[in-house]
């Protein structure tokens, strides 16, 4: 479990205040709100790489002041630029490098970094500079980076990005198999959709955050607010929809989960 009790956080003045965020094992937990609200340093803060203010931020028991070590593997970040984390040469490099720093062999590290490759559908980049990679791409990569040695909390920061259309599915089908392996993403985003698929969803509203229920009590003026909705999206269409013709839209959020569970 991740908790972050009577939080604050920021840089030389606090971006958010009376922060009580909890990510439960195999939970996906969507964190919306205005660019510039502080999605990022929240994220980067529970990963270790910001000191919060103030507040006690645990992950199993273990706080990243005393036990960084163990904490390391538990955890994994992808950045909101995706070409500002990459730093190996070659895309085989950069997935490797976290199997490095671990001490597993080579032979091992081949075997996981060509399986987590595949998985994304990016095998065919393994030779590839990483400077030479388009946008979409390097947010594959760093994905990937962090998948390959399947850390327990995952924090993606605007994970799909960037991507055609083919990619946006994997993405979003690798996010429901975390929850499915009893994993937890915690995911800064714009999408509509990756809210949808969410447990729950922390809105910034005022520079405090609120906790809401993504199937529950969010709702349309909410997401509005945090500036999540842009059509065309389910979401908007479901605004838009008169209430006795719902049951389409309703088919139509019920067909893009079943299509994550059989896409390839």
């Amino acid at each position: 479990m991740l908790i972050f009790e009577n939080g604050e956080i920021g840089y030389k003045y606090p971006i958010i205040r009376d922060i009580n965020v909890r990510v439960d094992s195999g939970e996906i937990v969507a964190l919306v709100g205005p660019t510039g609200s502080g999605k990022t340093t929240l994220l980067m803060t529970l990963a270790g790489l910001l000191k919060p203010i103030k507040g006690r931020l645990e992950i199993d028991g273990l706080r990243w002041s005393k036990d960084r070590f163990r904490l390391k593997p538990l955890v994994g970040l992808t950045f909101q630029d995706p070409g500002a984390q990459l730093f190996n040469p070659t895309v085989y490099d950069e997935v490797a490098y976290s199997l490095r720093t671990l001490g597993m062999s080579e032979d091992e590290i081949r075997a996981r970094v060509i399986e987590t490759l595949r998985k994304f559908g990016i095998e065919h980049l393994t030779k590839e500079r990483t400077l030479r990679l388009s946008l979409g791409q390097k947010r594959l990569v760093t994905i990937a980076s962090i998948e390959v040695y399947k850390p327990k909390y995952v924090l993606l920061d605007e994970p799909t990005s960037f991507l055609d259309n083919e990619s946006y599915w994997k993405v979003l089908k690798y996010i429901i198999q975390l929850r499915e392996e009893g994993r937890s993403a915690l995911i800064a985003t714009h999408d509509p959709e990756l809210i949808w698929i969410s447990d729950k969803v922390l809105m910034i509203e005022r520079s405090s955050i609120v906790e809401y229920n993504a199937k529950g009590n969010l709702t349309l003026e909410g997401l509005v607010r945090s500036k999540v909705v842009k059509p065309p999206s389910l979401l908007f269409l479901l605004e838009k929809c008169p209430s006795q013709e719902r049951s389409l839209i309703d088919s139509l959020m019920e067909y893009t989960y079943e299509k994550l569970h059989k896409s390839p």
